[in-house]
């Protein structure tokens, strides 16, 4: 919003950069995708309200979060950068919850 000088929703100005927006967007062919017409009442009825929900709920899980890095493009030439790859194996081998959570 503040890319676009929009105004920033009352509330909000002292969280301006704590605030994650995530959005999932029909453009076309909305009875294709949620495989039923949809009309102005049912943007009112819960039902329909909790299936979208549902349906933004699993995009976000889907998407994958942790980069992946090919061991071509890690930066052996500084001791940082051999530190940071050894870590990033780490990461790669085992997944970030485990190196995170472990004992």
């Amino acid at each position: 919003m503040k890319d676009k000088k929009q105004t920033i929703t009352e509330g909000f100005e002292d969280y301006l950069n704590q605030v994650l927006r995530i959005e999932l967007r029909y453009l076309n062919r909305l009875k294709e995708q949620l495989g039923k017409p949809v009309y102005v009442c049912d943007l009112y009825n819960e039902s329909f309200y909790t299936e979208i929900l549902d349906r933004w709920k699993s995009a976000y899980f889907s998407i994958n979060k942790i980069k992946q890095v090919k061991p071509d493009q890690m930066n052996y030439s500084t001791v940082r950068g051999f530190k940071e790859s050894l870590a990033l194996s780490q990461v790669m081998e085992k997944g970030l919850d485990q190196v995170l959570f472990s004992d």
